[in-house]
């Protein structure tokens, strides 16, 4: 393998397998490779960077194909060593094992091997600057016959033994791999006589328990367990995992047992390598199933975890990346649950066997420090150290090296934070070193215990089973009182006859089967005080409103005089609620009124939501943000787009990405985004109960029951469907009232109820021809319980009139409870008498923006048959020295919208679809606009091969975004492209023949959204048929899938099975639409295209899509069809389409290409576009 001093990356290692006809780099640098077994090249070169340190071998480049390599020396000891050297020597851990340990009266022990590698030395310090034994006085307690490989050490709980492992010897084995293992015991200034432990295998590693057994785990392609009991006897070796590799071990003070290791089964030559985890909780004799921690596809390995006073675990771990790698951190809660995955810091050095693993330790409090090998250009091996405090806040890294370094490691032991121990090799010194200045916060001081004597006025809240609940809130007359102490006690001043008491005892956020828990920012605020907590996305809490087996819900009750004296408080393990953690982000800058009347709408949802679920949920805590403030983040995100339809991604408040969200346009009034009389506020029902039943999708996991995809002989269609109730007309009588009507999932506007199989009054078997009962196989309510059921044990049954409680919780359902069939959910008001304190909503905006303005075109001139005159609007202001553009939508059928975010001063942006007029208003401090046009000939060019358009396709890796300009303008064009929550970016076209094109940085492989805009050199937009709004996302075969517009009118649906192999699609939604629209065909909506990797066969799939009923003519409606343009053609053609009147949608099977709706009357055809194909 040649270098040509760019090929080869500076102090790189390839070996072979096979006789060097191929080559796998290795980043282990092994010093005698001839020891191996594999042919090794060793790259010593520097490329275009500074030259090698003098004194350091160079290699050469030579002519031969396979050039002879010269083993590298050790390096020379220096004359003058550097700060913090010991002595010569290598550190025992050479392959990611500890060196040295600090006893619990501040003593350092350190082991390593001289400079033969074959002597084993000890020392000791009580003050970091004297060793004992003297260096000459010093003589090895152990010398190997042949170098010695990696080995761990460990201390007694009392500090008065150590123990030790190291691999026996390098050489003599079939494999080349190390011979076995010997154990050392250090004991009364002595150390034993070396004892064999282990046959062969690598990555050997140590922890002692607090009752002082020692556990010792190596691996050797399976990861292999022996304990030493504390009469010195070593038990049997077990096998713990088959397939696995370079384990890692510790032991918390209440000696739960934590393992991490490689999921490979092959020491070096294995790529897409996890990290697993295994836990035993009983010392060693049991053993969990292994976990899974990490799905990056990558190499991902060189675990490392410490075990903290609480119970918990933090792990540290390497994924291979462009440059070397990057170090992640997680935490395992006491409870058994994971941290997301948290960057610590880029550029590690890394590999594929593991000895680059950091070194990690955990004092008392809580704070954290790894010590790791990172890179500088250069030179890949030097040494940092970052920090994590208690409070869970990392602290700036610290380069503590800049030389090459080996194994660097922190002393075990008893961990002290205040004065960070660390060793590693440097130029054939040990180096070590005290860090004694770290920034760390106070360690919290213990609450004192409250005392026993409450106040004359006070509460206690109990559980069900008279046990004090400690951390209960408290709310009295429907404010919030305070939480309860550690004996469930609540003191207050006074209370008073007919004061009503409301109390919430929390439950784990792991309580339910669905965790609680969520990675979004912005949900780190308590429900209560607004102080910073876990975050969260739901908790459940035992209250004390009893849920009546009949009836629902019941008040607390009322306080019956103003005595002194305790009042007790039960909360119940059957009357639990369920309080959501929503953040809302507004796109534009809202004025006050819009704001209030939000908030309403957002309290009466959730007193909606609260009777759908019969007084289990509801609305717990909402922050509201504006100007698309935590956008990325947020639950519901509200858009100025009067296009926009309600869609909500399902089970999307459990999802690990933040890309799962309800979306919303400004208004809904049952049909659009308009105001419609009174309709249109969300603080209406038609608004309100929309937001409702998004949240059926989003939090409670409901599919729509509205709709189903009926297989056929040629593959599948789209129907109508109800549950449980048509809206008119109904087969079999009339349906109930909407108090006792199901299902919100069909039609929230008239019912108030969730389909319950086994409930005759909330079912009926058209229930089954449903998507909800297609996709989850089951009801409504039987979803709900099985998400947010208790989640110990599983099989706990919901709550009966009768039944025992099984778990810490239960869950009512109407069908397995002894409700009147006549009244299956409580009263659609909360049961409190003196105010409810749910939800708690927090604005985080200002009352300063511009308020809603509505916009009137009026047209002069004859109307000409055949032509639509909506016109599209959008915004566009300067913020913050930026020009940005709101989307407003679309004029209706009366000529008028309403803009949204326009302050006085900002251009409102109008054209037709067809892009044959294209006038501007000015935004004035009047909130009524008239703009009078005169209604243009609209004469439609013949179609070309010019037929302008942008074509917006995922590139086949998904890594891309590929952007094709055919027909736009000359001159120099750039593609100016944002993604949600971003700033935007742009990049300039390449001409390439009759197109300009250039690929965006977007990433598909999971989700992406965001708009394209192409503009002129001075950034001016150069048509608005050159914007397009994009979603794009991965496809994973064979299963199904749903992808909307960004705007959610056109729904996507593939079937299962219909994507052969993974894929990528994009769909875009345009300013205007692509192409030559043909004059006798009126427009009225935007044109989508639904677009795949270029060469991939497109996936036949279902297009669903929903005009807006304001774009149709307030004439009879004959005939609604679609209109598609196929891939290369220019001209758009109707297609054979489904129309349903009473949903209002079209439908129609689709692979990729442009696509419109339209509809037809007597005199005329009107076309709404939908895709280009």
């Amino acid at each position: 393998m040649l270098d040509d001093n760019y090929t080869i990356a500076a102090h790189k290692n390839y070996y072979s397998s096979d006789g060097g006809a191929t080559w796998i780099e290795h980043y282990t640098f092994w010093r005698q490779p001839e020891t191996v077994g594999y042919n090794m090249v060793r790259a010593r070169v520097e490329a275009r960077i500074a030259p090698p340190t003098p004194g350091t071998p160079t290699a050469t480049r030579t002519p031969s194909a396979t050039p002879t390599i010269t083993p590298t020396p050790l390096p020379t000891p220096t004359g003058n060593p550097l700060a913090g050297a010991l002595w010569p020597g290598e550190p025992i851990g050479a392959y990611k094992q500890h060196t040295m340990v600090r006893g619990p009266n501040g003593r350092r022990h350190l082991v390593y091997l001289g400079p033969d590698r074959r002597s084993l030395f000890y020392a000791w310090t009580d003050d970091g600057q004297t060793w004992l034994p003297a260096p000459e006085q010093r003589v090895p307690f152990h010398v190997f016959d042949q170098p010695g490989g990696g080995g761990s050490l460990g201390m007694d709980p009392d500090g008065q033994s150590l123990h030790l492992i190291v691999g026996q010897d390098l050489s003599g084995s079939p494999n080349a791999g190390i011979n076995g293992a010997l154990y050392f015991r250090y004991s009364a200034g002595q150390w034993s006589a070396p004892e064999p432990i282990a046959k062969g295998g690598f990555g050997y590693n140590l922890a002692v328990g607090p009752d002082g057994r020692v556990h010792a785990i190596w691996s050797d392609s399976d990861v292999w367990y022996r304990v030493r009991t504390t009469d010195g006897v070593w038990e049997r070796a077990r096998r713990l995992v088959s397939g696995g590799w370079h384990p890692d071990i510790d032991i918390g003070p209440d000696g739960q047992v934590h393992v991490v290791f490689n999921g490979n089964g092959l020491c070096c030559a294995a790529s897409w390598v996890e990290v697993f985890y295994i836990h035993s909780g009983d010392g060693g004799t049991t053993w969990q199933v292994p976990e899974q921690l990490t799905f990056d596809t990558v190499w991902t390995g060189a675990a490392v975890g410490a075990a903290d006073a609480r119970g918990g675990y933090h792990l540290a771990y390497l994924i291979r990346s462009a440059f070397e790698g990057d170090m992640y951190h997680r935490y395992r809660r006491p409870d058994g649950s994971w941290t997301q995955p948290e960057l610590v810091f880029q550029a590690i050095t890394t590999g594929q066997t593991g000895y680059e693993s950091p070194s990690l330790e955990v004092d008392a409090a809580g704070n954290l420090a790894s010590l790791f090998s990172c890179a500088v250009p250069g030179q890949s091996n030097s040494v940092c150290l970052r920090a994590r405090t208690w409070q869970g806040r990392w602290l700036d890294a610290r380069r503590l090296s800049i030389f090459g370094a080996a194994a660097p490691s922190l002393a075990g032991g008893t961990f002290d934070a205040a004065h960070i121990d660390a060793v590693w090799s440097t130029q054939g010194y040990l180096i070590h070193r005290v860090i004694g200045d770290m920034a760390w916060p106070a360690t919290p001081t213990p609450t004192p215990t409250p005392t026993t004597t409450p106040a004359a006025y006070h509460v206690r809240v109990v559980d069900d089973q008279g046990i004090a609940r400690s951390g209960a809130r408290v709310y009295r007359n429907g404010a919030f009182a305070g939480i309860t102490r550690a004996d469930g006690v609540l003191n207050f001043d006074r209370l008073a006859e007919g004061d009503e008491l409301i109390a919430l005892a929390p439950l784990s956020l792991d309580a339910a089967a669905t965790s609680g828990r969520t990675a979004r920012a912005g949900h780190d605020r308590d429900l209560d005080t607004g102080t910073t907590v876990e975050p969260w996305a739901f908790q459940v809490f035992l209250t004390n409103m009893p849920q009546s087996p009949f009836f629902g819900p019941l008040p607390p009750g009322l306080l019956g005089d103003g005595a002194p004296g305790e009042r007790r408080i039960v909360v119940r393990g059957d009357s639990a609620l369920i309080l959501l953690n929503l953040t809302v982000s507004i796109e534009w800058d809202a004025d006050q009124a819009y704001l209030d009347d939000l908030e309403l709408g957002l309290r009466r949802a959730s007193a909606f939501l609260y009777d759908v679920t019969d007084g289990q949920m509801a609305l717990g805590r909402v922050a509201i943000f504006e100007r698309g403030e935590r956008w990325v983040d947020a639950d519901i995100r509200i858009a100025a787009n009067n296009q926009v339809y309600p869609r909500a991604a399902v089970a999307g408040i459990d999802a690990e990405r933040s890309d799962f969200d309800v979306r919303l346009g400004p208004l809904w009034n049952g049909s659009s985004a308009r105001l419609r009389g009174e309709d249109g506020p969300w603080s209406r029902p038609a608004g309100y109960r929309t937001i409702v039943h998004e949240l059926g999708h989003y939090v409670l996991g409901l599919f729509d029951e509205y709709i189903y995809y009926a297989p056929t002989a040629s593959g599948f269609s789209v129907e109508d469907a109800h549950c449980t109730h048509l809206e008119t007309s109904p087969p079999s009588g009339n349906p109930p009232p909407e108090a006792l009507r199901a299902s919100i999932m069909d039609n929230q506007h008239v019912s108030s109820e969730l389909a319950d199989a086994g409930q005759p009054i909330l079912w009926s078997e058209a229930c089954k021809q449903t998507e909800q009962w297609a996709r989850n196989g089951v009801s409504d309510w039987e979803t709900v319980w099985q998400r947010f059921r208790a989640a110990n044990p599983p099989a706990a049954p919901p709550c009966g009139a009768s039944a025992a409680l099984q778990a810490a919780y239960c869950l009512w359902r109407p069908a397995a409870s002894s409700r009147n069939a006549g009244v299956p959910q409580p009263s659609p008001d909360p049961p409190a008498q003196r105010g409810w304190p749910w939800p708690v909503i927090e604005r985080h905006t200002s009352p300063s923006g511009p308020p809603l303005r509505d916009l009137y075109v009026q047209w002069t001139g004859p109307e000409q048959p055949g032509r639509s005159y909506r016109l599209r609007a959008v915004v566009r202001q300067v913020v913050d020295g930026r020009t940005t553009y709101t989307e407003q939508g679309l004029t209706g059928f009366d000529n008028r919208i309403t803009l949204f975010g326009a302050p006085e001063g900002a251009t409102v942006l109008l054209n037709t679809l067809d892009r044959s007029w294209q006038p501007s208003v000015q935004v004035t401090s009047s909130q009524a606009i008239t703009l009078t046009l005169n209604r243009p000939a609209l004469s439609s060019a013949a179609a070309s091969e010019t037929s302008p358009r942008m074509v917006l396709s995922p590139q086949t890796d998904g890594q891309g975004l590929l952007v094709e300009v055919v027909g736009g303008p000359g001159g120099e064009l750039w593609a100016e492209y944002a993604l949600a929550g971003q700033v935007a970016q742009r990049v300039k076209l390449v001409a390439a023949g009759a197109e300009q094109a250039v690929t965006l940085a977007v990433d598909l492989r999971y989700r992406a959204s965001g708009a394209v805009t192409i503009v002129d050199s001075a950034g001016r937009p150069v048509g608005p048929e050159f914007s397009a709004a994009f979603v794009g996302r991965g496809l994973a075969a064979p299963a199904p899938a749903d992808v909307f517009s960004t705007d959610g009118r056109l729904w996507l649906h593939l079937p299962t099975a219909s994507v052969v192999e993974n894929t990528f699609v994009v769909m875009s939604s345009y300013g205007a639409l692509p192409g030559d629209w043909p004059a006798d065909w009126a427009p009225l909506g935007q044109a989508y295209a639904i677009r795949y990797p270029a060469g991939t066969p497109p996936p036949t799939g279902l297009a669903y899509l929903r005009p807006d009923p304001n774009q149709l003519t307030a004439m009879p409606v004959d005939a609604v069809a679609l209109l598609g343009q196929a891939e290369g053609a220019t001209r758009w053609q109707p297609l054979s389409s489904e129309w349903s009147p009473a949903e209002g949608y079209l439908a129609v099977e689709w692979g990729a290409g442009f696509l419109g709706a339209a509809w037809q009357e007597a005199v005329r055809k009107v076309y709404v576009p939908l895709v280009l194909r």
